[in-house]
């Protein structure tokens, strides 16, 4: 890797903080390709969902392999806020964590406490891959300080209000709303339109701006993104794997079934356009 990761991932935060728009999605395939694909046609960060997918130690190193192929950041999202397990992620060679249910400030230091060596924080020796498996231990050591991206999800009431604090914590890049289990814990659930939920997300973004760290809504259609990038958001997570090809294998699935009923009824003059 000859330390590569770190220097994408340094560049990662400084376009965080410079309130550049970055392209990112969410993966919960086990299979790298996904992850080759997304960076080869342009992508700029992708989560490897760990917390709600088959993702083990073996797939994630896979996908941190694949994504070293382009440009593409790899975001690790751990299960939990759990030192162990993110110590494992960044030994194997992440550089980016996003981790949920992030409720408080002392919550968010934890969570840096996790990423960075003493004195920053509390990470415990043993950098095997992502210090090129020891052949570049002094020059790893010198620059992870400052290449670690580290992101919190907001996903509940008690966190919307903490945002301000969470996000004054030295060492933490951004958040991004979870709109699921915030949608759930406000009651609303799935109804994006609600005042109660987009107060909350108003909320969280103008804690963002008073702190001068990144934000991004999440969306899951086009729609949704020119939302997001109207207001100037700079972490624009829209929709992931999973789901698009889901919706792309109903929408044809659909469309040929359509044909075919049209063949069957007399028709001659459907098409795939």
């Amino acid at each position: 890797m000859a330390l590569t990761h770190l220097a994408r991932s340094r560049r990662f935060r400084e376009r965080l903080g410079s309130g550049e728009p970055l392209l990112g999605t969410q993966l919960g395939l086990t299979d790298s390709t996904v992850m080759e694909i997304f960076g080869r046609t342009g992508w700029d960060w992708a989560v490897i969902d760990c917390e709600h997918s088959a993702q083990t130690p073996q797939t994630v190193t896979h996908m941190l392999q694949a994504a070293y192929t382009s440009e593409i950041v790899p975001v690790l999202r751990p299960p939990c806020l759990d030192h162990d397990l993110i110590r494992r992620w960044l030994d194997i060679g992440a550089t980016a964590i996003i981790c949920p249910f992030i409720e408080t400030a002392a919550e968010a230091r934890q969570l840096i406490d996790a990423c960075q060596y003493p004195p920053r924080g509390r990470r415990g020796w043993g950098p095997r891959r992502a210090s090129d498996f020891g052949l570049s231990t002094p020059a790893y050591l010198a620059a992870v300080a400052e290449s670690i991206a580290v992101l919190v999800i907001i996903e509940s009431a008690q966190a919307v209000s903490n945002s301000a604090e969470i996000l004054a914590i030295d060492g933490i890049d951004g958040a991004m709303i979870g709109p699921m289990d915030l949608s759930i814990d406000l009651g609303v659930f799935q109804q994006w339109q609600a005042p109660e939920y987009l107060d909350a997300v108003e909320r969280v973004r103008d804690a963002a701006a008073q702190t001068g760290k990144a934000f991004g809504a999440g969306a899951y259609d086009e729609q949704g993104i020119a939302q997001c990038i109207a207001r100037g958001e700079s972490l624009l997570l829209i929709t992931g794997d999973e789901p698009l090809l889901t919706s792309a294998a109903h929408t044809l699935a659909e469309r040929v079934r359509g044909l075919i009923a049209a063949d069957n009824a007399g028709s001659g003059d459907a098409d795939l356009r």
